[in-house]
């Protein structure tokens, strides 16, 4: 079950980079709504609420896995993104059961990794609405790709 789990996670992962990738430079600063997040904030969102869970889960899974920086917003927030997937991964590899006790967040460790990939999942549909409204729509293969989730699988 671990295992299935951690492949899981890898899964949504690799969603995020293929929609990450597709998205144009000069898009990143397009909001959906005045004053609202833009794609940038949205994606740097999920990493942080991420890292907030980590830091109160398991602080020392954020420290063994710095990123390697950006020199764009792309790099960037690629970097944070990849840290904290990293970091969720050891998480799971060491509490090393899916029903096992995750400190602070209940049930367990699967309700957790549940949630984040839950809550990745209501932003990537918040990046794509904004995109749309602000005239960047993502070409529909890469929207349809995104829902593809035996071919983001890893191997």
């Amino acid at each position: 079950m671990i295992r299935s789990l951690v492949q899981n996670w890898q899964t949504n992962h690799n969603i995020n980079i293929y929609m990450l990738d597709a998205i144009p430079v000069d898009a990143f600063q397009i909001s959906a709504v005045e004053r609202g997040r833009t794609v940038e904030q949205i994606l740097l969102h999920m990493a942080d609420v991420r890292s907030k869970w980590l830091s109160a889960i398991a602080p020392e899974l954020l420290k063994s896995s710095a990123p390697k920086g950006g020199s764009n917003a792309k790099g960037k927030t690629r970097a944070a993104l990849e840290q904290t997937a990293t970091a969720v991964q050891k998480l799971i590899e060491q509490v090393g059961d899916h029903e096992g006790k995750v400190k602070g967040f209940k049930p367990n460790l699967l309700a957790s990794v549940c949630y984040l990939m839950a809550h990745d999942a209501h932003h990537r549909g918040q990046i794509l609405l904004s995109l749309r409204m602000g005239g960047q729509r993502l070409d529909s293969k890469i929207a349809y790709g995104m829902w593809d989730w035996s071919g983001r699988s890893p191997k």
